[in-house]
């Protein structure tokens, strides 16, 4: 089963951003990536070569940039949108409810 994960790799002095892609990864098993050490060591290294191609990195840039720190999970853009478009709907509730915002009359 093909599966996509996002890669995202911090700086250890949170000096810089973070960085992150997207892998595809071909699992045979529906497995959980905490236990299963070796296909989170193989999806984490093609994240690192998929940041360096895009950014023109190399290993060294990201040694000397601090980029230690990584963190992988699964990626579904479904479920994210609609997470987002919640908290959006939520916050612009209580903009309403205190006044700070006020809502548009229906043009008819």
């Amino acid at each position: 089963m093909l599966k996509e994960y996002q890669v995202t790799l911090f700086c250890k002095s949170k000096k810089l951003k973070p960085v992150s892609a997207i892998v595809k990864y071909e699992q045979a098993e529906d497995t959980d990536l905490s236990k299963d050490k070796t296909a989170r060591r193989e999806i984490l290294v093609a994240g690192m070569q998929n940041i360096c191609m895009k950014r023109y990195w190399t290993s060294h840039d990201l040694k000397v940039n601090e980029y230690s720190v990584a963190k992988v999970r699964a990626y579904n853009k479904a479920e994210i949108q609609a997470a987002k478009d919640a908290h959006y709907q939520e916050i612009k509730e209580k903009k309403y409810a205190t006044g700070e915002w006020k809502r548009c009359k229906a043009q008819g």
